[in-house]
């Protein structure tokens, strides 16, 4: 965790500039007292105060964020929005468009960011470049995580630095890109209650932006989620628009689900299938599980029930796709999709190899539907 600085609410320049030429965006939904933190964090950056603005969008929060928040005196030009609760997507959308700053930096409520956060962001977007800067975002190394946690932290321990930047690997938080970009592409697409973040990252990388990494421009996430069963929840809801996010863009290998699938070791496949074909099992599946992942994890059998939750975390995200394409035929249709846009158009997925290409014309067969003309390469 980083130190807690005081906030100095020394008066800006009379000379300062009007218009700040960064602006950092976040959406907000009961979380006031980490929201003030990384209020004060802003407070101590290196940037000049008077060269950014920060803008807080309270998406519906109880008690509201103003509460806790409105009455601190920071150097930088700091604003607080209040909206009924719409979802993070519209909330940071509302952000952005009353944001003023030719670069924009979005983040998350609970997150924390070095004194060197916005510099190091502003640094890598060179005068006449458009670029998407993907922040490595480290996970909390807090001991008292939950198992879901540890999980998720395994997940990106060390990953971000050997992963190639890809519009699908855009996350809200922790990016940065120009304003005018983001307004071309039409800003977040508001009906994803996830993924609003990967589907822009596409649109932006679509359109010529260049998605570059950054180690420097770090956030610490210090999650706050505990709930067993509200994590299930939003992994199932992740799933949901995964497969959402396929129908969208039918030609993009990455953007499909079925590549965790074929991704997957051999012997996690099955448990997959059968939340796939049967809702029913796979719910009592998911539950199962959950139950042996709480034993291992009262036994101190952390690495068991971190392997444990790797397997839960897929069999909701195919609770979901299942969901989502809305019959045991729809979902069988989509892998076979799947198997064919990696097919004749560069793009390589994991996995798929000849069995998986006999298994996916045994699905067309199945379900009564031809093989698709081959399709170009796609160029994202």
């Amino acid at each position: 965790m980083l130190p807690q600085p005081a906030i100095s609410s020394a008066p800006r320049s009379p000379c300062a500039p009007t218009t700040p030429r960064l602006s950092l965006v976040l959406a907000t939904y009961n979380r006031a007292a980490s929201l003030e933190r990384l209020l004060r964090q802003f407070a101590v950056q290196t940037l000049p105060s008077d060269d950014f603005e920060v803008i807080v969008v309270d998406d519906g929060s109880q008690p509201p964020a103003r509460e806790e928040v409105g009455g601190l005196e920071l150097p930088y030009r700091f604003r607080l929005i209040e909206q009924p609760n719409a979802g993070a997507a519209a909330a940071r959308d509302r952000g952005v468009r009353e944001a003023v700053g030719e670069i924009l930096v979005i983040t998350d409520d609970d997150m924390q960011v070095p004194p060197e956060y916005l510099t190091s962001h502003l640094a890598l977007h060179e005068p006449g470049s458009r670029r998407a800067v993907l922040g490595d975002m480290r996970v909390s190394k807090a001991h008292d995580l939950p198992i879901f946690e540890k999980f998720h932290r395994s997940q990106d321990d060390g990953k971000a630095a050997r992963r190639k930047a890809r519009g699908t690997g855009l996350c809200t938080g922790n990016v940065s890109m120009r304003r005018a970009d983001y307004l071309s592409v039409g800003g977040f697409d508001t009906t994803f209650r996830w993924f609003e973040d990967v589907d822009l990252g596409i649109r932006l990388e679509q359109a010529g932006v260049e998605m570059i990494s950054s180690m420097e421009a770090y956030t610490i996430h210090e999650s706050d989620h505990r709930d067993f069963a509200a994590w299930r929840s939003r992994v199932f809801v992740y799933g949901r628009m995964f497969q959402r996010m396929a129908r969208k863009y039918p030609d993009l290998a990455e953007a499909d689900p079925w590549g965790i699938f074929f991704a997957n070791a051999a012997s996690k496949r099955p448990f997959i299938a059968v939340a796939v074909c049967f809702p029913t099992v796979g719910r009592w599946l998911s539950e199962l599980v959950e139950r042996v992942i709480r034993a291992l994890d009262r036994r101190g059998r952390e690495g068991l029930a971190i392997q444990g939750t790797s397997l839960l975390f897929d069999l909701e995200v195919f609770r979901g796709v299942r969901h989502e394409a809305g019959s045991l035929r729809g979902a069988l249709r989509s892998c076979a999709d799947f198997i064919e846009k990696t097919q004749g158009t560069g793009q390589e997925a994991k996995g798929v190899g000849p069995l998986a290409l006999a298994f996916g014309s045994a699905l067309r067969r199945l379900v009564g539907r031809e093989a698709a003309p081959q399709r170009n390469r796609v160029g994202t």
